[in-house]
């Protein structure tokens, strides 16, 4: 039976994979990246990001969503390609990691209920308001992330949802603020600015609207640890 921490190892083993193979994958997906976000620390602008900062934010975009691997994510040909990698997956692992491939996805989400002694939150999306009933006890954990919206990575394993990255972006502004146009929505001024935002996911949009250079949010924008 699937469980946080079990569903953390699984991702975890993939991600070990790539951090030792990142040769592969590290030069395009970093001009992808960087090139799309345009972090405004490279302006000499705020938010002024360490290299801890910003490190987990690419991880997590190129893990999941860099298509940079036979047209691939390194997640999704990770879990295609597991026998030539030398890792041993048992059954259950993969039929875990199958499950998150195909589910996972980014988006933000109204905090609408948090069950402490379950360690679960019900969050319902910002973008189609569609309800998730997400396992996820460090959210749980932290006090002051209440109320507003989180940004974060789910997929369902097993029935059940699940937190699957490494990165919590919290807004404290009521969802009803930013339901519409908020971070990593297309905006009006996208289409003559930046017209390949419509080729871009929902997670790189959001980290420039609060971190790039052009960034919608950006002023407004901080970064704090959990």
């Amino acid at each position: 039976m699937a469980d946080e921490k079990t569903i953390e190892h699984d991702v975890d083993i993939v991600g070990m994979y790539w951090q030792a193979h990142k040769e592969e994958v590290l030069d395009l997906a970093n001009a992808m990246f960087m090139g799309f976000v345009e972090p405004a620390f490279l302006f000499g602008k705020e938010p002024h990001l360490t290299r801890e900062e910003i490190s987990p934010l690419f991880s997590e975009w190129l893990l999941f969503e860099f298509p940079g691997v036979e047209g691939r994510s390194p997640f999704s040909w990770f879990v295609t390609h597991h026998k030539q990698t030398g890792r041993r997956l048992n059954a259950d692992q993969l039929i875990r990691l199958r499950q998150i491939e195909r589910t996972q996805f980014f988006s933000r989400f109204e905090i609408h209920r948090k069950d402490l002694e379950r360690g679960t939150c019900t969050l319902i999306d910002v973008c189609d308001d569609r309800r998730y009933e997400v396992a996820d006890s460090y959210l749980c954990s932290v006090e002051r992330w209440r109320d507003g919206t989180i940004a974060q990575r789910i997929a369902k394993v097993d029935g059940k949802w699940y937190h699957v990255g490494k990165v919590y972006l919290y807004d404290i502004a009521e969802p009803r603020y930013t339901a519409l146009d908020g971070p990593g929505m297309i905006h009006p001024e996208d289409l003559a600015d930046k017209p390949e935002v419509m080729l871009a996911g929902f997670y790189l949009r959001l980290l420039r609207d609060t971190i790039g250079i052009d960034g919608r949010y950006r002023k407004s924008a901080s970064i704090l640890s959990a």
